[in-house]
């Protein structure tokens, strides 16, 4: 049976473990940057093998601290759906804001991330809290006309997800799993539309 090609996107370096690769869709390029501690909850395909460059590898599999099994299945299928026709859709050339945005991703995952994995996902609102801070410096940073469109959609979705963040704390706070959950799911669309834009424009930090 005929096998397809890896699409272009960063995989696992598998060269050196714990960072990324830019596979360009024939062969790994040079470009490489830090395995982010947002990817610890998102698990990117393992990308062309050494001896076996065209399997199919679009599977992105998703593992969150509050995400039910089925918004996981849900963001994979998605994700798989719509990498060749709405990720393209999705792409900016503004680099200067992608590098900012990226560095602002960078410092969130550290200071606001990271603390919480490390704490057991012990204080979801310090968690929504910080990634509202990460938005407004986001909403910040300037953007060229062209792409102004897409990058409001992104942070749009941001703004949902994290509006979705507090409410989530709030039913932990009144010990309501079940509340809990439902905002759970449901924020799945938003968190599906950031890491979309995210990996259409190689901003891993920004990955959720």
């Amino acid at each position: 049976m005929a096998t397809k090609t890896h699409p272009p996107a960063w995989y696992p370096d598998p060269r050196r473990p714990g960072q990324l690769r830019r596979w360009d869709g024939r062969s790994w390029t040079s470009d490489v940057r830090p395995y982010p501690g947002w990817l610890r909850s998102l698990r990117l395909s393992d990308g062309p093998g050494p001896r076996d460059r065209n399997r199919a590898a679009r599977r992105l599999w998703a593992l969150s601290t509050i995400a039910m099994t089925s918004a996981l299945v849900l963001l994979l299928a998605l994700v798989n759906a719509n990498r060749a026709t709405t990720m393209g859709d999705e792409r900016v050339r503004d680099d200067e804001f992608l590098a900012a945005a990226d560095r602002a991703c960078a410092r969130a995952d550290r200071d606001v991330v990271r603390p919480y994995v490390d704490s057991g996902a012990s204080n979801p609102e310090r968690l929504a809290d910080g990634m509202e801070r990460l938005v407004l410096e986001l909403r910040e940073f300037a953007v060229a006309g062209r792409d102004a469109g897409r990058v409001g959609a992104w942070l749009d979705a941001w703004d949902e997800w994290v509006a979705a963040g507090h409410a989530y704390a709030d039913a932990v706070d009144a010990d309501d799993d079940a509340k809990a959950a439902k905002i759970s799911a449901d924020s799945q669309s938003a968190k599906i539309a950031i890491n979309r834009f995210a990996l259409a424009n190689g901003l891993a930090s920004c990955v959720l």
